[in-house]
C-alpha cells in the first residue's frame, strides 16, 4: 500500500473508534505519518538537488534524536509499573 494510502488508513481506524479513544494510538499514529512525511520531504528534497546526502542525514538524525527522546520519556514513565508488575516477559511458564 502506498505511504498516502497507509497514513489516511490509519488515521480513519482511529476516527472510526478503533482503539476507544485512547490518546497515546493517536499521538502514535500522528508521530508516525510525521516521520513518513519527513522521509518523503528529504526524498524529493534530495532528487531536485535542494539537500545533499549530508543535509538530509543532519535533518532525519535531528528528527530521531527527538523521537528518541519522547520515547524514552515515555518508558521512564512506564518502567516503575512495569517492575512492580507480576509479569514476567518472556515466560514460558502457563
Amino acid at each position: 500500500m502506498p505511504k498516502a494510502g497507509r497514513i489516511t488508513t490509519e488515521q480513519m481506524m482511529l476516527d472510526e473508534g478503533y482503539g476507544n479513544g485512547d490518546p497515546k494510538l493517536r499521538m502514535g499514529q500522528l508521530e508516525d505519518a510525521l516521520l513518513r512525511n519527513a522521509r518523503y520531504i528529504v526524498g524529493i528534497q534530495m532528487h531536485t538537488g535542494n539537500m545533499t546526502v549530508e543535509q538530509a542525514k543532519q535533518s532525519l538524525s535531528r528528527r530521531a534524536i527527538r523521537r528518541l527522546r519522547l520515547q524514552t520519556s515515555k518508558l521512564s514513565a512506564v518502567l516503575p509499573i512495569l517492575r512492580t508488575s507480576s509479569i514476567r516477559w518472556g515466560s514460558s511458564r502457563s
